[in-house]
């Protein structure tokens, strides 16, 4: 299906939040012509959103396996795997040409249209389950900073969840009673968390990370459900 250029700029406009009200209109009477433009416009958007992230998710694959991340990964109940989002910025434009301007039409069953402002990339949104049940509601705007026994927890504007230890103690050097927290990030939304031994852990939408607050012994153990991308500390 071929798409007009004044159409898929305006699209573009909304992708970005920046369409001006003309172009939200010709959008939305766009769509109202014909269930397969909605269908095309919502194809568009997820592949939008997976090539407006492709340059964070595609140094997953610099860490070459899965046993370099020197982490256990607890099985699920409901199993995950990575996805490798890789692609070179001359594969990813041939990409977006081909998907933007000839995608053949395929009988699909009928599905809500997506409102223009859920289509943007996803927003920096998650929430926080502490050991005892409690949680919080994380966003760009919002800060906080709390203390966990010997770790520090703290979440600040384009920072991202980080936990701190707050004294002289190694990740290692504890018989504490380990406390577990969550991050869940639920659709449209994405988080960066630093764990206490200075992992970074970048979160897609719909991914659920459980950790402990501190890490003891020799194992650095957490679980996943969904899609993140770790960057290792060594040790």
């Amino acid at each position: 299906m071929e798409i007009d250029d004044n159409i898929f700029q305006a699209i573009q406009a909304c992708w970005t939040g920046k369409a001006s009200p003309e172009q939200i209109e010709l959008v939305r009477d766009w769509l109202d012509t014909s269930p397969k433009n909605q269908d095309l416009f919502e194809r568009l958007s997820k592949t939008h959103y997976q090539l407006s992230h492709a340059q964070t998710w595609k140094r997953i694959n610099s860490l070459q396996g899965k046993e370099k991340l020197n982490f256990r990964l607890k099985k699920q109940k409901k199993s995950f795997h990575w996805k490798y989002l890789v692609s070179g910025v001359a594969a990813a434009c041939l990409i977006l040409f081909a998907v933007t301007r000839f995608i053949p039409h395929e009988p699909v069953p009928e599905k809500t249209i997506l409102d223009l402002a859920q289509v943007k990339s996803g927003s920096p949104k998650a929430t926080l389950i502490f050991d005892n049940g409690k949680k919080i509601q994380l966003n760009a705007d919002d800060t906080f900073e709390i203390k966990i026994k010997n770790t520090i927890v703290k979440d600040g504007e384009n920072t991202g969840l980080k936990y701190e230890l707050s004294d002289s103690l190694s990740t290692r050097e504890t018989d504490e009673t380990v406390e577990y927290n969550t991050l869940v990030v639920s659709r449209g939304g994405e988080y960066i968390l630093t764990l206490s031994d200075g992992t970074k852990v970048w979160l897609n939408s719909e991914t659920e990370l459980k950790y402990p607050v501190r890490f003891t012994g020799n194992t650095r153990e957490v679980s996943v459900k969904g899609e993140a991308y770790f960057e290792v500390k060594r040790d």
